[in-house]
């Protein structure tokens, strides 16, 4: 296998860990974590062509458009039917909380059908590489994110991620074993 494709793969999710957790304090990084996105992206892609499994890229592909989707979907949901209620209304508190609810059920389901989607792409990546960390990253993404109704899933979320980083970083086993 040619080791561009997981270098890229390996730096781009790097970057896009790295950028995400800025950006919960510095708002302008945020774009810094799409590129990072895409570079994972493109990475999986060279992965997929060198394997003969395009999964291991389009599974995970369909799983991070969901959320970015989701995620866009909850803003404008929330902030549409908040507004709408506003102007109905004049008042927007039962609104806006109907709102946000609504909001963070849509973002939840959003959330479990990528994680299902970026499990698969990792259990595919296991196959081809040989690291079964993927299989653990996978599963934790994904039960993460079912458990994401509670919050703390999406921590559980976010350490399936850094698996998939240490996964990319340990070398691949050797063929003697």
């Amino acid at each position: 296998m040619k080791p561009q494709g997981w270098d890229l793969a390996a730096w781009g999710l790097a970057l896009y860990l790295g950028a995400s957790l800025l950006s919960t304090v510095a708002p302008g990084v945020g774009l810094l974590s799409l590129v990072g996105l895409i570079v994972f992206l493109v990475g999986l892609y060279q992965i997929g062509q060198d394997t003969g499994r395009m999964q291991v890229f389009t599974d995970q592909l369909i799983g991070r458009v969901l959320l970015w989707v989701g995620g866009f979907l909850v803003l404008l949901v929330f902030g549409g039917l908040a507004l709408l209620g506003a102007m109905a209304n004049g008042e927007s508190g039962g609104v806006l909380l109907d709102s946000a609810l609504l909001g963070w059920l849509l973002f939840w389901l959003l959330s479990i059908a990528s994680g299902w989607f970026t499990r698969r792409g990792y259990k595919a990546l296991a196959e081809v590489s040989g690291r079964p960390l993927f299989n653990l990253a996978g599963d934790l993404i994904f039960w993460g994110n079912v458990a994401g109704l509670l919050i703390v899933g999406y921590v559980v979320a976010f350490a399936g991620e850094v698996v998939a980083l240490v996964a990319f970083f340990n070398p691949p086993p050797s063929k003697a074993e």
